[in-house]
């Protein structure tokens, strides 16, 4: 978790271990089933808890953080498992090549004919 998320529950008032736990205060053995409820009401198809840890896996990633610490949060110990869950769009691929310093046509010639 971030150190601002960390404070944000520090703050908050607990009853309980758990972040989000049941009526009863215990943890929630069927997330998958909690987070399919939550997804029908708000009209999303397709959702369960693998796809928070992809996004924010693929978060990681688009805000900078190399691949070798994404794998580490995620507790990978194959690089291509976390390949697998980086969801890495086109425009984030065009993204990291505009990044890239390249000199303009002829750059090197201005710059030899202005020294001599």
């Amino acid at each position: 978790m971030s150190d601002r998320l960390v404070e944000a529950f520090k703050i908050l008032p607990r009853k309980h271990r758990w972040v989000f736990p049941t009526v009863s205060g215990k943890r929630h053995a069927h997330i998958y089933k909690i987070v399919e409820r939550v997804a029908i009401r708000a009209g999303i198809k397709g959702a369960h808890p693998h796809k928070f840890r992809a996004t924010f896996l693929t978060r990681l990633l688009q805000s900078g953080c190399d691949i070798a610490n994404v794998q580490a949060l995620a507790g990978h110990k194959s690089i291509k498992t976390t390949q697998r869950y980086l969801g890495v769009s086109t425009e984030l691929r065009r993204e990291a090549v505009n990044r890239l310093k390249i000199a303009e046509p002829g750059a090197e010639a201005k710059k030899a004919s202005s020294s001599g």
